[in-house]
């Protein structure tokens, strides 16, 4: 299995804009990854194959020239393949490294047709970062505006910290997603915002975990309880639509009566019945109309009865039965 740690930086790197560059790059050191760093990579690692990206070199073959001292690449010659490549690398230990922080060098790759191309590498001293959060997040949902999580993370040990949200509920949504990983030096602390879809699942309360993974060594995986109470709608719909011997449109009204978000859905249509929305959301004393579409052509001769039901996490009524009927001579 990865070092975790391995893991996290592999996905850290991904949502960085990294690629290659024409300038050249001083040794330098810091305690944040450099935003452009194509490489980060630590001595406590195995080796490991990591991707680089170099715009507009295509699919052109290369040859690594210069390379810090200590880092160990298995093969000096590659071939991009629409711009991308990977190279396996080794970090080494290296003394003048040996405090906590991320140093940063350069190595250079002559590209055939497009000369030499420049790619910063990230040397890592994690040290020994503690991860500190909360373990329950709840949120009681009584109004219009956005349910809005918010996850603190801090590092309160002596090290650098790096951290990456790999699973969430899908009901909840990052306003980017480039927030999903971290690197936090000594008493740094981000702040995770996450979002409620306001999507269609049925149920009463929302519930599920957030996992993170941390290269804090007592804790490399943390699970947080999270969950939204969706308070207490209540369903305004009529219990029956009667399209009569004529009528082909009937509208009706939905109304959310209760101090809550309501999800509904409506199922279990024949086949000559459509409606303008089978599901959706509808927030406290809202209203909204549907248009029931009734399919005279594939009525059968008399009385035709069905029942039709809007399911919603209005906990009275949970399945809201409603009879449906049309005439045909």
């Amino acid at each position: 299995m990865k070092n975790l740690i391995l893991q996290i930086t592999v996905l850290i790197v991904i949502s960085l804009a990294f690629s290659c560059s024409d300038d050249f790059l001083k040794d330098e050191w810091e305690y944040v990854l450099p935003k452009n760093a194509s490489i980060v990579i630590s001595p406590n690692w195995d080796a490991e194959d990591y991707p680089i990206f170099c715009p507009n070199v295509e699919n052109a073959k290369f040859t690594i020239t210069n390379v810090p001292s200590w880092l160990k690449i298995s093969s000096l010659t590659g071939q991009f393949s629409y711009s991308c490549a990977t190279l396996n690398c080794k970090a080494i230990v290296h003394d003048e490294f040996s405090e906590v922080g991320i140093y940063y060098s350069y190595m250079t790759l002559a590209v055939e047709g497009k000369g030499n191309q420049t790619i910063l590498v990230a040397y890592i001293t994690e040290g020994n970062p503690v991860v500190e959060m909360e373990n329950q997040l709840h949120y009681e949902y009584y109004s219009h505006e956005d349910a809005i999580f918010w996850l603190r993370v801090k590092n309160t040990g002596k090290g650098i910290l790096f951290g990456s949200i790999v699973s969430y509920p899908e009901w909840l949504s990052f306003t980017n997603k480039d927030e999903t990983v971290i690197s936090l030096p000594q008493n740094g602390k981000h702040d995770f915002r996450l979002l409620f879809k306001k999507t269609y699942p049925i149920s009463g309360n929302l519930s599920g975990k957030i996992v993170m993974m941390t290269n804090d060594k007592n804790r490399e995986i943390i699970e947080v309880d999270v969950r939204l109470n969706l308070g207490n709608p209540t369903v305004l719909f009529p219990e029956q639509v009667d399209f009569g011997k004529m009528e082909t449109i009937r509208e009706v009204t939905l109304g959310n009566l209760g101090y809550g978000l309501l999800l509904w859905k409506i199922k279990d249509l024949p086949n000559w019945l459509t409606v303008s929305e089978s599901n959706g959301i509808l927030e406290y004393f809202k209203y909204k109309q549907i248009k029931f579409n009734c399919k005279r052509e594939l009525l059968l001769p008399g009385i035709n009865t069905a029942t039709i039901y809007l399911e919603s996490n209005d906990k009275d009524n949970p399945s809201y039965p409603i009879t449906v009927t049309a005439i045909k001579d």
